[in-house]
């Protein structure tokens, strides 16, 4: 005779739902290839192609982690993740700004990061594996 079900062995038994990631970037080409790559990684992804259509995605779904472009028309990285962070507090979901940004910049990558408040600041020409490993490594996968 089988034992009970319980909501912790039916938890464990039930496979997870994959997690969301919202891509913010105006060059639609970069985000479809960054999103073809984490689908392909098992993630859930949208893509939004401006800061205020990133909000808009935001306010219907809040995703787990949001991969954001710096330098983006209408509202830039910096000011939706700013905008983000105030709307949502603390379930505000992890930031990685992705920028193609000049030497200078690149140098105070963490300084940068830590005035925006994202968790993560990585630049373009992206590398895949770096960009998969830390989001694997905000999302605790």
């Amino acid at each position: 005779m089988n034992p009970p079900m319980t909501a912790a062995s039916t938890a464990a038994t039930q496979p997870t739902a994959p997690r969301r990631i919202l891509i913010v970037d105006d060059d639609r080409d970069l985000a479809e290839m960054i999103s073809m790559r984490l689908t392909a990684s098992g993630f859930d992804v949208d893509i939004a192609n401006d800061g205020m259509m990133g909000i808009a995605k935001v306010k219907e779904r809040i995703p787990d982690l949001i991969v954001l472009d710096v330098m983006m028309p209408k509202m830039d990285g910096f000011e939706v993740c700013a905008a983000l962070k105030e709307k949502l507090g603390a379930r505000c979901p992890k930031i990685i700004l992705l920028s193609a940004v000049t030497a200078g910049l690149t140098a105070n990558a963490e300084q940068i990061q830590q005035q925006s408040g994202a968790d993560a600041f990585l630049t373009k020409p992206y590398n895949p594996p770096i960009l998969l490993a830390k989001i694997t490594d905000l999302l605790d996968l």
